[in-house]
């Protein structure tokens, strides 16, 4: 059998791609098609990275800055228009004359009375540390002076409001506590604690301050926002849904609540809210490129390619080092077929995180099936660099990589095929990695014929035998177990064994009925063993399915030459001729010697 493995021609089973295995048949040159298994399609869909897990989307720095400043203004103005405290009388600190004999004459709660009136004199002002200054002199001249301790305690807030905004996060929490000390029921003091703990990732600890804050004022609407992002976070979304959309109703303009109302829209399969919030959001703030990526997520699975790869870019091109925006942008173009733009954006990803395993296995599929074999190698050794324990990533670097050793130049590849394939063996044992293993096996001693190299022809399809033996040993599923004895029968064939070569590929036909490439290994089988009127019988019947399948025009022809028909094989590379296959005409030509032109 004159062999070249060429893929130039796939047939999958069933003539579809399958959700599950996908089985490619590679034609050879006299028409003998090995099957590789992929585990999956073999242009199975990319997983994108959104939505993984409950805690993957986290407040940005400039919105937890704007919600502290709102939460500040808010509390200012609810202490203005409904003060929760009753305030000193206002003193003009010009008046006070603290070394006259006057005011040495007074007692130290009269005293006490008189600085913290200052204290409300500096706080009216925003002068805030002079503020402070004299309301501690007034509590320590009168430690039961309850207006000047409610006065130090909104002093110290302020002042750790404005500390808070700076991000000096340690002195505004001493601040925050020393207030609460003064005044236990300071409501926007634990909203001030709450964003710090907010901005350290301490859910739990903000989330707490936050309820403590609204439970003490139920005027700080305001808190309701970054509260309920945090349930998001926390995956509490009846909570986050309660606090959200009291948060719009008080302030319908803040596009961070947008945002995670959008967020939570998507988790509760309500894409068009989603949609709808995620562009409010996006009026509000048309900078923030997380929001652009959500929304991209929603318009993919709504399948509105346009919008969800236009909101992916814009993402991108508003931060261009988002590397999960540039990964999901990728995967949406692989998964509609845009190869060159997938790999371009994966090559941005692999950029910014060189150790991404999961990255360099997509793109590496990308040039599998954009056909840069190079490129499909150098990618699936990078993956399986990081990525050590997927079998399947091992089977497809196998994969391209014997592809590759068909190249003149490029038959050490083989080696590395193989020890891919043994790998995936070693990890997973099944029937699938069994069966790729053989496959590897079949075609090097496809080339150790062409190199006339007998002693390995036979040991390495001995070893594909072995490997197709063991395969069909292990339960495949009927798709499978119909791929392992094409291969196993092809192999028989080679090895000699046409009656085991034919109950191989009868055995195929029983697990897929009228698959062409079986039907015709069958018929090779049978010339092979000498049955002519079988063989005859087996190709006419592949014809009646494809009569353009040019294989069985060669293979009929040249079984009705050997059987001394030579009119029907005539009649055949008459055929075969107008099938554009003019290697198989060639090859008929020197199988005849010449004798068919006659």
């Amino acid at each position: 059998m004159f062999c070249s493995f060429v893929l130039a021609t796939t047939i999958l089973v069933n003539g579809l791609p399958g959700r599950a295995q996908d089985v490619v048949t590679s034609e050879d040159f006299t028409g003998a098609s090995s099957a590789f298994v992929f585990k999956t399609s073999r242009k199975a869909a990319q997983k994108k990275i959104a939505f993984r897990s409950t805690t993957t989307v986290t407040r940005t720095k400039t919105a937890r800055l704007e919600s502290a400043k709102r939460i500040t203004k808010q509390s200012v103005t609810v202490a203005k228009v409904n003060p929760k405290r009753t305030k000193s009388k206002e003193v003009d600190p010009a008046t006070v004359k603290v070394n006259s004999a006057e005011f040495k004459r007074k007692t130290p709660q009269e005293a006490s009375v008189i600085f913290a009136g200052v204290g409300e004199y500096y706080l009216g002002q925003d002068k805030l540390d002079d503020a402070i200054n004299w309301f501690r002199e007034s509590v320590q001249l009168d430690e039961k002076n309850g207006n000047a301790k409610n006065g130090l305690s909104d002093a110290l807030t302020r002042k750790g409001d404005q500390l808070l905004t700076k991000e000096n996060y340690d002195i505004a929490k001493l601040l925050y506590n020393e207030a609460l000390t003064n005044n236990p029921n300071n409501a926007a003091a634990y909203a001030g604690l709450a964003e710090i703990y907010s901005a350290k990732d301490d859910g739990e600890n903000a989330a707490a301050n936050y309820q403590k804050a609204l439970s003490l004022d139920s005027e700080l609407t305001e808190v309701n926002a970054p509260l309920g992002v945090i349930y998001y976070q926390k995956g509490d979304y009846a909570q986050a849904d309660a606090a959200l959309q009291k948060a719009a109703a008080a302030n319908p303009n803040n596009a961070e609540t947008q945002f995670f109302i959008g967020l939570l829209r998507t988790k509760q399969n309500r894409p068009q809210e989603a949609l709808a919030a995620f562009k409010r959001s996006i009026e509000l703030d048309p900078n923030n490129p997380e929001v652009y990526y959500y929304q991209g997520e929603v318009y993919d699975s709504l399948d509105n390619d346009k919008d969800a790869i236009a909101s992916y870019q814009k993402a991108v091109q508003l931060n261009p080092k988002y590397s999960e925006a540039w990964f999901d942008l990728g995967a949406a173009f692989y998964n509609r077929g845009r190869y060159p733009e997938a790999i371009a954006a994966y090559k941005e990803v692999v950029k910014l995180k060189p150790t991404y395993g999961e990255a360099h296995a997509n793109l590496a599929d990308v040039y599998r099936l954009n056909n840069n074999l190079d490129e499909a190698i150098g990618e699936y050794r990078l993956a399986t660099t990081f990525i050590k324990d997927d079998p399947e990533i091992y089977s497809k670097f196998g994969y391209v990589a014997a592809r590759r050793a068909l190249t003149p130049g490029y038959r050490n590849f083989w080696k590395v095929a193989i020890d891919n394939f043994e790998k995936a063996v070693q990890m997973s044992p099944d029937n699938i990695d069994y069966t790729n293993l053989g496959w590897a096996y079949y075609n090097l001693a496809q080339t150790n014929l062409k190199e006339k190299n007998q002693t390995e022809y036979q040991a390495n399809l001995g070893k594909a035998r072995d490997a197709f033996v063991k395969a069909n040993s292990m339960k495949p599923v009927p798709k499978v177990a119909a791929a392992i004895n094409l291969n196993l029968g092809m192999t028989l064939t080679d090895l000699g064994d046409y009656q085991g070569s034919a109950d191989a590929l009868k055995a195929a036909l029983g697990f897929q009925k009228n698959w062409i490439p079986a039907m015709n290994e069958l018929g090779i089988a049978y010339r092979k063993k000498g049955d002519f009127d079988n063989a005859a019988k087996q190709f006419r019947e592949v014809l009646k399915l494809d009569d353009k399948y040019a294989p069985a025009h060669y293979n009929l022809a040249e079984t009705e030459f050997r059987r001394g028909n030579k009119k029907e094989a005539r009649k055949e590379y008459e055929k075969l001729k107008t099938l554009d296959r003019p290697d198989l005409v060639t090859l008929l030509e020197l199988v005849t010697n010449g004798e068919i032109l006659k």
